[in-house]
């Protein structure tokens, strides 16, 4: 069974303007998707809380387009487990031309308590950050 965990973290990653937060993912301690940026916390809370199954974008590129050079994943209940499997790079978005590719990535499993914990984590940490 894996382990997630959620980080929020302050950055600028292409250097053009104000630092932002972004959503890093970890699954057994190693970042999901490696390079990139993760969405910020109040999109990424939405993915999370979304009704299953549902899709969740865990990178994106510094641009900020969902399509280009991103990471995503679908999420499905499983019965007492939340499975992320179905790696697709970009999302689909004919309109701007990016098409959705598939990954070759393993599917993930994680115990539904332990994943509403790290999301109901993830949540209270963004309310703290910006209540501030």
């Amino acid at each position: 069974m894996n382990v997630i965990r959620f980080f929020q973290l302050r950055r600028d990653p292409v250097g053009l303007g104000p630092p932002w937060i972004g959503t890093d993912v970890f699954v057994d301690d190693a970042l999901v998707g490696g390079e990139g940026a993760g969405p910020d916390p109040r999109t990424m809370l939405e993915q999370l809380r979304a009704e299953l199954p549902a899709a969740i974008q865990m990178r994106i590129c510094g641009c900020g387009h969902s399509g280009c050079w991103s990471l995503a994943t679908t999420a499905r209940r499983e019965r007492a487990e939340v499975v992320w499997d179905d790696w697709r790079d970009g999302v689909e978005d004919d309109e701007a031309g990016f098409p959705s590719t598939p990954v070759g990535r393993p599917r993930l499993h994680f115990r539904a308590r332990q994943y509403a914990a790290a999301v109901d984590q993830l949540e209270r940490e963004w309310q703290e950050l910006n209540a501030k």
